[in-house]
């Protein structure tokens, strides 16, 4: 009797196993899934610019920042290490030189020109929205207020927020705009162009007919109301806009959102052309359905379109 409370134990405790396995695995895909949306929803440009802050970078930026122009102010060749982070890759970059913060000293020629005054908040200061790091723009003055440079910093949070990189912007060198980012400076504007050409010619070869038009000004027509009904309706937006193909970002993994390829073929024999779109979504369903999405899109281009009140979440 005792060996069988032991199995039925043993047995009860390995159902259990298996199922905190699968709950956990579960958990985990559902985790990711939503990672991956929110990824593609930040790396797709569908955020507005109130999404983008300085964040809980905000003080502790600006007094780093305030705390190296204190030092490099007081002396020509400043040790750094202790004013940027410790992992040994933290850079500052000025005067034509690159110095690892870890073991060089530097001098700062903004901080040593007479009467320069440091700007002490920003002019632009963003936290990226999916990691922890940040970017900020500061400018320093002469006595008369003039511009005599800025600093471009690149920030990670460690223990505590401080410089990864630093970079001295002399007067007259182009000085870049702060964009929001998901988890590197640029990477919104790059992931827009990703898609190459190639890939975008199986995607069109992958599109359904859906409508036709004559070559001119019934397929101009028909054309721009394409545009207009995709800006509409998609949750990702337009990356691609030419005369013959109409591309909004891919979803990323377990969306439910869909994305669109438009194409328009070359005129055949008799002038007319074909107008063909690929919608999809990365999950069993789509919102709205692929089907609606089919039907909505045909009517538009008629000028008669259905309502679409899936078309976002």
């Amino acid at each position: 009797m005792v060996g069988f409370r032991v199995l039925a134990g043993a047995l009860l405790s390995a159902l259990l196993w298996i199922n905190d396995a699968a709950a956990q695995d579960y958990g985990a895909a559902v985790y990711n899934a939503v990672q991956a949306a929110a990824d593609q929803e930040c790396l797709a440009g569908k955020l507005g610019a109130a999404d983008f802050t300085a964040g809980d970078a905000g003080t502790p930026a600006k007094t780093a920042v305030i705390k190296y122009w204190s030092a490099a102010r007081s002396a020509d060749n400043v040790r750094i290490a202790d004013l940027f982070q410790s992992n040994g890759k933290a850079v500052w970059i000025g005067n034509g030189v690159a110095v690892l913060a870890r073991s060089g000293t530097v001098t700062d020629p903004f901080a040593r020109a007479a009467g320069a005054a440091l700007v002490e908040d920003p002019v632009a200061l963003i936290h990226a929205k999916r990691g922890q790091t940040a970017r900020g723009l500061w400018q320093v003055r002469d006595q008369s207020g003039a511009s005599i440079g800025h600093y471009l910093v690149d920030f990670r949070r460690g223990s505590d927020w401080r410089p990864q990189r630093m970079e001295l912007l002399p007067p007259g060198a182009p000085v870049p705009d702060v964009k929001p980012y998901c988890y590197m400076p640029g990477d919104i504007e790059a992931s827009k162009d990703f898609i190459t050409d190639a890939e975008i010619s199986k995607m069109k070869k992958r599109a359904t007919l859906v409508a036709t038009c004559m070559s001119g000004s019934d397929c101009g027509r028909k054309w721009a109301r394409a545009q207009a009904w995709v800006t509409e309706n998609s949750f990702y937006p337009l990356v691609r806009t030419t005369d013959d193909v109409l591309l909004t970002t891919s979803p990323g993994d377990g969306s439910l959102w869909v994305a669109y390829v438009v194409a328009l073929d070359p005129p055949a024999t008799d002038g007319r052309q074909n107008i063909r779109l690929r919608a999809w979504c990365r999950n069993f369903l789509c919102v709205p359905s692929i089907g609606t999405v089919r039907r909505n899109f045909a009517s538009a281009l008629e000028g008669a379109e259905e309502p679409q009140t899936e078309n976002r979440p």
